[in-house]
């Protein structure tokens, strides 16, 4: 037997990639899907498995390193999400890393070596302040009670539980209707894209993505087929009509019009007037993305479009964000016409996954954790924002220029005196991760603009970071 399928090309041997798996400098406590992620992860960067290799099957790589299947599942997941892994309708999962992304080694910069991330890095959600003991105590109360039938979770549209809790959470929060039986679980939003490219048949077709936009998302309708068309963004959200211009044939638009990312506005009324008339003449879908709607900087934030066109809106959001990114579940609300043809598509995608943390996570919310949670990251995100903030003034400010915006979970800054791209050489140097505005730009223009993340950082490392920042940044290179 063999790591890779049969059909694939490599002649290593099953024995040494478990092996590698059970490499025990991750300790014990490591979690399964964790350690099998890190390992693929090396093999793959390291050359071992080489692009266009084909992986063995879930089934059978859980039943070869002695795991559970939702174990593998969780890791390939993961690894398709940072586009070193790629999953083919009907073939399987192959190796897509080519050794090179946008020119340089993919390889992350973003953590330390116990895995901590570096300050101001994008996208760390605050886990300081998760609350632990009461998931914990969830946890622990779930699993005494839990039944065989439970775990073998053969529900491809996840579990019903765990679908009716957030219906009632989305109705509450975001203000949508929207039954349990137009919820999909899936693991990620890129699982989410996915499911919907698959879906839909746009694989081949032209999509609207906002520009800049989430990169994560951009990487995930590429691989997914999608032809992946930049639309500019400006203060008022989407421009409709440059994307008419760009795109005649398109039908389908990624948006994130709550918070946009990473430009943090909000789309205008007027844009949105002009988006619904689009996808109403094309009779075409919006795929909307929430998940920074929590930061969006206004009291109440603006609805979702799957408010207000219903039946031409997926809507996707996840928990890893808002909560610990190895939960590993997102979701889709889908109009009604839609259900049945995902929740096919899903079952023939080895269907939905992390049913124990789907429980869980509905007892969580339907405790009003989520809820209380909610309330504790506005008040830390604005205590970190206004540390962040102060820092900038009293530390950086020859060198960064902060932009106008309330929202968001970052900063975006105007270089002063160094470019951005030598502001971020310089800022590595010294163990701080300083993101440009072009990472996220598909048709680069703000080679000046950079991002600082304040979400996942103390106020108090918030201005260490600052002071090594700049001690990086006054010294001659």
């Amino acid at each position: 037997m063999r790591a890779l399928d049969r059909r694939g090309n490599s002649e290593r041997s099953a024995p040494a990639f478990v092996h590698l798996l059970n490499d025990e400098s991750d300790g014990d406590s490591t979690p399964l899907h964790e350690r099998l992620y890190q390992r693929v992860r090396r093999l793959i960067l390291s050359g071992a498995l080489q692009h266009g290799s084909r992986l063995a099957p879930s089934r059978s790589m859980a039943n070869l390193l002695g795991i559970s299947r939702n174990s593998v599942m969780t890791a390939f997941d993961r690894l398709i999400a940072d586009g070193l892994l790629e999953s083919r309708q009907g073939s399987g999962v192959y190796v897509r890393y080519t050794g090179i992304c946008g020119g340089t080694p993919l390889v992350s910069k973003a953590h330390t070596p116990a895995g901590e991330p570096l300050p101001f890095h994008i996208g760390v959600a605050p886990i300081d302040i998760f609350p632990a003991v009461i998931w914990r105590r969830l946890q622990a109360r779930r699993w005494q009670h839990i039944t065989p039938a439970l775990l073998h979770g053969d529900d491809p549209a996840g579990w019903l539980g765990l679908r009716e809790a957030i219906a009632t959470h989305v109705a509450m929060t975001r203000g949508l209707n929207c039954s349990a039986d137009q919820i999909v679980v899936t693991s990620c939003t890129a699982a989410s894209i996915d499911l919907v490219i698959r879906s839909l048949g746009l694989s081949g077709s032209d999509i609207w993505m906002e520009n800049p936009g989430c990169s994560a998302a951009t990487q995930a309708l590429q691989n997914s087929g999608a032809r992946v068309v930049p639309v500019p963004v400006d203060r008022s959200g989407i421009d409709v009509e440059a994307g008419r211009r760009l795109a005649l044939s398109a039908r389908a638009a990624y948006v994130t019009p709550a918070c946009q990312f990473p430009m943090t506005v909000a789309m205008s009324p007027a844009r949105r007037r002009a988006l619904i008339s689009w996808v109403n003449e094309r009779n075409g879908w919006l795929l909307e993305d929430d998940f920074d709607w929590n930061n969006s900087g206004a009291a109440p934030p603006p609805k979702p479009l799957a408010a207000q066109i219903p039946s031409r809106t997926i809507y996707f959001n996840t928990f890893n964000h808002m909560l610990f990114p190895t939960l590993r579940v997102a979701y889709i609300v889908a109009p009604p016409m839609l259900v049945d043809r995902f929740v096919a598509v899903q079952r023939g995608l080895n269907g939905s996954s992390n049913v124990s943390n789907q429980m869980v996570l509905a007892d969580f919310i339907n405790g009003g954790h989520l809820d209380d949670h909610v309330k504790r990251l506005k008040t830390c995100q604005d205590e970190r924002r206004t540390a962040l903030l102060h820092a900038l003034q009293i530390h950086l400010s020859d060198f960064l220029v902060p932009q106008d915006g309330h929202a968001g979970s970052h900063i975006i800054c105007k270089s002063r005196g160094l470019t951005a791209s030598e502001i971020v050489s310089q800022a590595r140097t010294h163990g701080i991760a300083i993101t440009p505005m072009a990472n996220y730009e598909l048709a680069a223009e703000s080679e000046d603009l950079i991002l600082l993340g304040y979400s996942g950082f103390t106020p108090a490392a918030i201005g260490e970071a600052a002071v090594a920042l700049r001690t990086a940044l006054s010294s001659p290179q």
